[in-house]
């Protein structure tokens, strides 16, 4: 795809979505701070079949009342109790407090679900049905958020109040010759299960990107509870949403006589992944 169709394509969707938000003044405010950026310039170069969305505000207050009116529309809907917590929302980072489980899912379906109605939310992001996924973990510039980024193809970014594209040559290099190159991340553990899953689609990767990863690894103090739930929670699957749960019950079932090491570790991943 061209880049004037991928500007008219991204415009389009992007209004779509920003438009079915029904709160006037939070749409404008919307509008002028999201930008879509990740992977879906992958598929759009590619044309591939696009998967979702990855949608980053760049205000902090306009996204936490982006995450209330989510969260306020599925509360009232299905009697559950999720909230923002707004005292996290330092260093870029914003967390949805979900509890007992610490994920939710929506099963609403049929002709009469409102469009871009919420399916699936975790701590760190709103995932919505017709692909838009919204990241409420980081805000910020597209350069702030491309801190926490791993792979260098990741960082095409488009922003639609001023129907701007930005490709990056290193990064269409990278996407061009389907090798990752990763260029640091502040969750390591996460680009590892990633790295699997491009390599499931036929990207490359060389031994030395690797060891920039277990180096990064290296550096994280994985026996601090608070550090290891945190490096889980960036690789954002069902299945580490029910490893955390369980840890975080047995830590709160016997506080005293819980300890984080590698045979904890290694009876919670059996215990929820199978041996």
């Amino acid at each position: 795809m061209n880049t004037k169709n991928m500007k008219n394509h991204l415009y389009n969707k992007m209004n779509d979505w920003v438009a079915s938000i029904e709160d006037e003044q939070l749409r404008k405010k919307v509008w002028k701070n999201c930008f879509v950026t990740g992977g879906i310039f992958v598929s759009l170069l590619s044309e591939e079949k696009i998967h979702d969305y990855d949608i980053y505000i760049m205000d902090k207050q306009v996204l936490i009342d982006l995450i209330r009116y989510y969260l306020i529309y599925v509360n009232n809907k299905d009697n559950t109790s999720m909230e923002v917590s707004t005292n996290s929302a330092k260093n870029g980072l914003v967390n949805i407090f979900i509890k007992s489980s610490g994920y939710y899912h929506n099963i609403e379906k049929g002709k009469n679900r409102k469009n871009y109605a919420p399916k699936y939310i975790s701590s760190n992001a709103i995932t919505l049905y017709d692909g838009i996924q919204l990241i409420t973990r980081f805000y910020g510039s597209p350069s702030e958020i491309h801190k926490n980024f791993d792979f260098i193809h990741c960082t095409c970014y488009y922003v639609p109040s001023t129907n701007e594209l930005y490709l990056p040559s290193d990064a269409l290099v990278s996407i061009i010759n389907k090798e990752l190159h990763y260029v640091g991340s502040r969750y390591p553990i996460c680009s590892l299960f990633r790295m699997r899953k491009f390599m499931k689609r036929g990207w490359i990767i060389n031994a030395g990107q690797i060891v920039k990863m277990a180096y990064q690894i290296s550096k994280l103090d994985l026996d601090d509870f608070t550090v290891f739930e945190d490096q889980l929670v960036g690789v954002d699957t069902l299945y580490f949403a029910a490893f955390i749960s369980e840890m975080k019950k047995q830590r709160e079932e016997s506080p005293m006589s819980f300890i984080l090491n590698e045979t904890a570790v290694s009876k919670i991943i059996d215990k929820v992944f199978g041996e």
